[in-house]
Order: structure tokens, then sequence, then C-alpha cells
């Protein structure tokens, strides 16, 4: 990983659900039907069934179009094994 990385790492969240619960919590694990986390730092960090994060939905507002929620998993690289963990992220996103 370089520093460039480092300073802005991105995450990526995969909800399958078609219908999203306000109050609900979804497990981040592997994505086979599930949640998947990934957080990407110069490689794939992605969360897994034996260590599953959480993503908490904590407001959806149909007038204005927000979805809003809280997550925090540990991502592991496939290839080395190595760990990074995610905590308290939140989010607010405005869909179509």
């Amino acid at each position: 990983m370089d520093a460039q990385d480092a300073a802005y790492p991105t995450v990526s969240i995969e909800v399958p659900a078609t219908v999203l619960e306000q109050g609900r919590t979804y497990p981040l694990g592997t994505y086979q039907g599930e949640s998947q986390a990934i957080c990407f730092l110069g490689s794939d960090y992605r969360s897994q069934d034996l260590n599953p994060g959480e993503l908490t939905i904590t407001r959806i507002d149909s007038a204005q179009h927000i979805v809003a929620g809280r997550f925090q998993f540990t991502g592991t690289q496939k290839a080395s094994g190595q760990q990074v963990r995610v905590t308290e992220g939140r989010f607010d996103f405005r869909y179509q």
C-alpha cells in the first residue's frame, strides 16, 4: 500500500435486499446472497463470514430520497491474510 492509497481509502457496501428497513441491522459477511463490505487500500480487504461486520440502517426518508446508516467490519486481504478494521463508519446516501 502506498501513502496515497492510505490517505484515500474507499469503502463499498453491497446489500442485496430489495427493501431496506429502518432500524434493521444486516450482517456483513461474504457475498453469497448476503451483504458484504470491501475496503480498498491498494488491494481489496473484504468482510468474511467467520468475522462478520454490521450495517445498521438508521434513517430512510422517502420524501427526500435519503438512506442513512452506520457500519463496522474487519476486512481481510485474501492473498496475505492481512486485516484492516473499519469502525464507526457512517453514510447519508441520496437515491433516485
